[in-house]
């Protein structure tokens, strides 16, 4: 039974100017990779994310379909939710690492857990 019919599917435009703002959304404990974002609209548990993802300065946008497994509670703070990446083989997870590498295994504060 295919339990995504019910689900909203959106096109959110993403750019990390920065290595830093990268690193804070990055999610690496997520199977297949994923970001935490901030966004003023509610969004549901499963619901699918059609991400283009620009970093940094590069010129290509890299396109993800996502979906949300984690919700920011609304209090006195921004809505975020938690996009995984839903392939496997995700192009836009090695190109992430490739940029953040070194910086994975910091203890630098993000966004996320």
């Amino acid at each position: 039974m295919d339990n995504t019919s019910n689900t909203k599917k959106v096109i959110i435009d993403i750019h990390f100017a920065t290595k830093d703002l990268l690193y804070r959304a990055y999610m690496p404990f997520l199977i297949n990779g994923g970001l935490c974002i901030t966004s003023k609209h509610p969004y549901d548990m499963d619901d699918t994310i059609f991400i283009r993802l620009k970093l940094l300065d590069e010129p290509a946008i890299l396109p993800i379909v996502c979906k949300v497994v984690w919700l920011t509670p609304v209090q006195n703070f921004e809505y975020g939710i938690g996009l995984q990446f839903i392939e496997d083989d995700e192009p836009a997870k090695n190109k992430i690492e490739n940029l953040l590498a070194g910086l994975l295994n910091s203890d630098r504060p993000t966004a996320t857990l």
